[in-house]
């Protein structure tokens, strides 16, 4: 049995993934494992959520949230996970959202998986952008 692979996954991955583009096929690959343990923020909900709903139907946008939600823990945001998402937004200049969603990889121990360019050179990014 291979090593188990616990990533969480940022919003801007998993938006590739349903656009289908090469950085996508790299997150289907993390979907598809067995010996992966992906997870989202909560906040990546409503950012998944609200793009959609922007880009498709009411009915796609339901399909998507559920296929996530059906191969994704999802991890809530707290006190701490938010206290921690300040000091990351300060120290980055990126918005409180992306934060949200990094300090949450920070504070479970995972790795985060994104294309972000805010978070590119970051300790445990896993970073699929260009």
């Amino acid at each position: 049995m291979g090593l188990k692979i616990e990533l969480i996954l940022d919003t801007w991955s998993l938006i590739e993934y349903f656009r289908g583009t090469p950085a996508g096929a790299k997150v289907r690959k993390i979907l598809e494992d067995q010996n992966s343990d992906p997870a989202i923020s909560s906040i990546s909900v409503a950012e998944l959520c609200k793009w959609s709903l922007r880009t498709g139907s009411v009915e796609e946008a339901k399909e998507n949230l559920l296929f996530v939600l059906d191969r994704c823990e999802v991890v809530p945001v707290d006190t701490t996970i938010a206290r921690e998402a300040g000091k990351i937004s300060a120290e980055r200049g990126c918005g409180l959202a992306d934060a949200l969603i990094y300090a949450t990889a920070r504070l479970t121990g995972r790795q985060i998986m994104t294309g972000d360019p805010h978070f590119k050179n970051g300790k445990d990014v896993v970073y699929i952008g260009d």
